[in-house]
């Protein structure tokens, strides 16, 4: 990682060693919990609000019109977010099939971010037999005068 005038330069090494740091940032990371006497009571995961990806990049100063241009450069860095998104969207879903966070929060996350969508019961299409329309419905009339 070289830097010139406090930016750092994004090189492919750099870039490589961010998405990996970006996947151990998504992961939980386990930490002793105390009481007031120093006794160990539980644990907690200290990564449990990592959640979504966006947090990460623009923690390393790396905000979506840079992605983008990193996007068209260098493809294999799109490739390498995509799976960055690939784990966001499975803790999200985990996390709320867990109810550990809010699950309509995490439902509008997942339509809007990763295309989720609810699974429809209707059909698209209606299915007409054929039948004859004297069948279905029978008039009666009175009889004319003339008859």
């Amino acid at each position: 990682m070289k830097e010139k005038e406090n930016k750092i330069e994004l090189t492919d090494e750099y870039l490589l060693k961010l998405f990996k740091e970006g996947i151990e940032w998504f992961q939980p990371k386990m930490v002793e919990v105390l009481n007031k006497k120093g006794e160990v009571v539980g644990e907690k995961d200290i990564h449990f609000k990592h959640i979504f990806l966006n947090d990460f990049f623009i923690g390393k100063n790396l905000y979506r019109q840079k992605l983008n241009t990193l996007f068209n450069q260098r493809p294999w860095v799109k490739e390498k977010y995509d799976e960055l998104l690939e784990v966001q969207e499975y803790k999200l879903a985990n996390l709320a099939a867990f109810k550990e966070i809010d699950s309509s929060i995490t439902k509008f996350i997942l339509s809007n971010k990763h295309d989720w969508k609810e699974k429809s019961e209707s059909k698209d299409t209606l299915e007409f037999k054929d039948f004859d329309l004297k069948n279905l419905v029978s008039f009666k009339t009175k009889k004319d005068k003339d008859e």
